[in-house]
């Protein structure tokens, strides 16, 4: 399916994008906080095991078919990114202090950044191409007044929606109860025994429970809304914890986009309009359709 294929082209792109930012973001961390987060030689072995994931995304995505018409605004799209990469390829033929001896590990982050952004710029017209080409979700956005050229992106799925609230009942809205219990307890005795160690181990355990907590505010407030978008993405994913649906419902009009997991399965048809009640903060999806999505055990 060509939904299934543009997101995991969108994967390999912003992992690309990750890996170039990491070396600014080393420098720059350095520069203001004197906290270097790595040296160039680590980014570097680090940058290159990653290569070879964009190598083989890119391996695998090697018999796309673009069309002359395709091909034409793809290219468009892209140009951007020829003139990053050129800069780049400028800086480095330039700049003779990056050909010493003393200076080959930085020599070497940007001829990396340069194969990443080379692969950023093919990852680009394989999506770019995969979604031109999906007829179906054209004929949509056409019957919609929607831009044929206007895509979701990450930023769509961060947008908080507050103006239409939905009243839900208590018990569907109760996230997990054994993940609240375990929040619960493990606040309490970090409270009880309160420490410097402890408050480290409590902003750890924030950070990585953060959506839990977004779960529970929500749960205990009423915070809950509802989203009206088309199925961009209806994907069943084997497990070997539990087997589950990958849903992706696009809001073009707004700009807004949801993901979520179900574990049993919907009567969902790619390109239909659905409606998926979620929290505001959260985003967690509690129905769709009407019919309340069951909670993993």
């Amino acid at each position: 399916m060509n939904s299934s294929n543009t997101r995991k082209l969108q994967t390999l792109i912003y992992i690309s994008i990750a890996m170039i930012l990491l070396y600014p973001a080393n420098t720059l961390s350095y520069l203001v906080i004197k906290i270097k987060i790595s040296d160039f030689t680590n980014l570097n072995h680090l940058s290159l095991f990653f290569l070879v994931v964009d190598l083989i995304g890119l391996i695998s995505f090697r018999n796309v078919e673009i069309t002359a018409e395709t091909k034409e605004k793809t290219n468009l799209r892209t140009r951007p990114l020829y003139l990053f990469s050129i800069l780049i390829i400028g800086y480095v033929l330039f700049d003779n202090n990056l050909k010493t001896a003393s200076n080959t590990s930085a020599f070497m982050a940007f001829i990396i950044m340069e194969a990443y952004l080379i692969f950023i710029i093919l990852f680009t017209k394989n999506k770019l191409s995969f979604i031109l080409q999906d007829r179906k979700l054209q004929w949509i956005k056409a019957t919609q007044n929607i831009a044929v050229d206007k895509w979701s992106n990450f930023t769509w799925r961060l947008k908080i929606w507050i103006t239409t609230h939905e009243k839900v009942d208590f018990r569907d809205r109760l996230p997990n109860p054994i993940r609240v219990l375990a929040i619960g307890l493990i606040v309490t005795d970090l409270l009880a025994n309160y420490s410097s160690v402890t408050l480290f181990i409590g902003i750890l355990f924030f950070i990585l429970f953060f959506n839990s907590f977004l779960m529970c505010i929500e749960c205990l407030f009423g915070l809950q809304t509802s989203l009206i978008g088309i199925c961009t993405g209806y994907e069943y994913v084997p497990n070997s914890d539990r087997d589950y649906y990958n849903v992706y419902i696009t809001d073009y009009e707004n700009k807004r986009e949801i993901h979520f997991r179900s574990y049993e399965e919907l009567d969902l048809i790619y390109g239909e309009e659905v409606r998926v009640v979620h929290g505001i903060f959260s985003k967690l999806a509690i129905s769709v359709n009407g019919i309340v999505l069951e909670r993993k055990s």
